[in-house]
C-alpha cells in the first residue's frame, strides 16, 4: 500500500483542515475577548462586534498587522447568541455553583469562558461536545 502522507494533495488537505481548526479556535478566543469587553465596559454587543471586525480580526487566512485570522460570522453567532441567552445561561450555571460562590464572584474572564462554552453546548449541536470542551479547557 502506498503511503500518501507526503503527497501534495494530502499536504494541502491537511493544511486546509488545520487552518480551519485554527480559525475556529482564534474565533472562540476573540469571542471570549468580546464578551469580556462587553461586561467590563458595559459595551453594546453591536459596537463591540464592529470594533472587532474593523480593528481586531482579519477575515482572511493570515495574520495582518497583528490581527487574528477569524470567522466574523462565527464570531457574531457566538457573541450575539451568548448575549441573548445570558439569563438562561447564568441560571443554568448557577445550579452548579455553591451558594457562597455565586456567578458574579467568579473572575470575569472565567465567567466569559463558562458562558460561551455553555452557549455552544446548548445551541451549537452540530459541534461535538468533546470539541467544545477541549476548546475551552
Amino acid at each position: 500500500m502506498k503511503d500518501r502522507t507526503n503527497t501534495p494533495s494530502t499536504k494541502s488537505s491537511d493544511s486546509s483542515f488545520h487552518s480551519t481548526i485554527e480559525k475556529k479556535t482564534a474565533t472562540r478566543l476573540a469571542a471570549i475577548q468580546a464578551l469580556y469587553q462587553m461586561e467590563f465596559n458595559s459595551s453594546n454587543v453591536n459596537v463591540v462586534l464592529e470594533e472587532f471586525r474593523a480593528y481586531r480580526i482579519d477575515i482572511g487566512d493570515n495574520y495582518v498587522n497583528g490581527r487574528m485570522p477569524a470567522s466574523f460570522s462565527l464570531l457574531q453567532e457566538l457573541v450575539i447568541g451568548t448575549d441573548r441567552s445570558l439569563t438562561e445561561i447564568d441560571r443554568y450555571l448557577s445550579t452548579f455553583l455553591d451558594e457562597t460562590w455565586p456567578l458574579d464572584r467568579i473572575a470575569t474572564v472565567m465567567r466569559c469562558i463558562l458562558r460561551l462554552a455553555t452557549f455552544e453546548l446548548m445551541a451549537r449541536h452540530q459541534v461535538p461536545a468533546k470539541v467544545i470542551i477541549k476548546e475551552y479547557i
